[in-house]
């Protein structure tokens, strides 16, 4: 039988070193795109409804729908896919080179078990650096009543109400002044009027986090670093062990449940 060959520590420094320039530079793409690039997470549907129903070949032509490119959900999801990695590869390296260990607990729940101090350090300028992400995450427009749109894709919203506008048309009205005589003509005169012929409905689509739930996810994440924290000082400073941390990190920041007191959950 084959013996299986063990990882070395200088293999796991590459693999790291490769991963955190991917980790910088996606993070730094996802920072420019929430801050610069807000337009690809909206769209909008705006249709017209002619009151004439003779008329009806022409609203086609005024229909104008812009679909979402992303969600900031998706986006976040993306990044966080390749922070994975990142995380799991990081802590492999950190956890080879420390015998002292500590246990992440937020109100006496486990969340990560048995991490060395510099491993700790290290999460805890992590977290700081995503959390930058997620507070430039663009949110909703204020001021319009947003539902989910479910048939649209996931974690995309549109405005309940549209914008309505009207479709109108300028004609001429002739009023008459003065009414025939013998001697004269009838008096008139011709008067432009405008009329409405038909409705615009103007919808927004959202990809963007609400308020509250970006605030949610930034009130996890400071909950976990001052967590990590405590643990870190709790710790103390061996062949690889091979961790897996990031996805259990991601699956605590986009929990569906939290209270905090006093910092920690309660």
């Amino acid at each position: 039988m084959t013996e299986k060959k063990e990882t070395m520590l200088h293999e796991v420094l590459a693999k790291e070193s490769d991963s955190d320039k991917s980790a910088v530079k996606l993070m730094s793409e996802a920072i420019n795109s929430f801050t610069n690039k807000q337009e690809l997470f909206g769209g909008h549907e705006r249709t017209l409804k002619m009151f004439d129903s003779g008329r009806e070949h022409e609203e086609a032509g005024h229909a104008d729908t812009k679909y979402l490119d992303y969600t900031v959900i998706g986006k976040l999801k993306f990044v966080e896919n390749h922070l994975i990695k990142y995380y799991d590869v990081n802590a492999t390296k950190e956890c080879t080179n420390q015998h002292a260990t500590a246990t992440v607990t937020i109100d006496g729940k486990e969340i990560l078990n048995n991490l060395p101090a510099t491993l700790l350090l290290g999460l805890e300028t992590k977290l700081k650096k995503y959390r930058e992400v997620v507070n430039v995450a663009p949110t909703m427009k204020p001021g319009i009543e947003w539902i989910a749109a479910p048939d649209l894709g996931e974690n995309i919203h549109k405005s309940k109400n549209p914008d309505r506008t009207f479709k109108t048309e300028k004609s001429l009205k002739v009023i008459s002044k003065a009414a025939a005589t013998k001697e004269h003509k009838e008096q008139v005169e011709t008067l432009p009027v405008e009329k409405n012929v038909g409705e615009f409905a103007y919808t927004r689509f959202s990809g963007c986090l609400t308020v509250a739930h970006k605030s949610k996810l930034i009130e996890r994440i400071d909950v976990l670093i001052s967590a990590i924290k405590e643990a870190r000082q709790r710790a103390n400073a061996t062949a690889i062990q091979k961790m897996e941390i990031g996805e259990k990190i991601f699956n605590f920041i986009h929990g569906e449940r939290i209270n905090i007191k006093n910092g920690l959950n309660s």
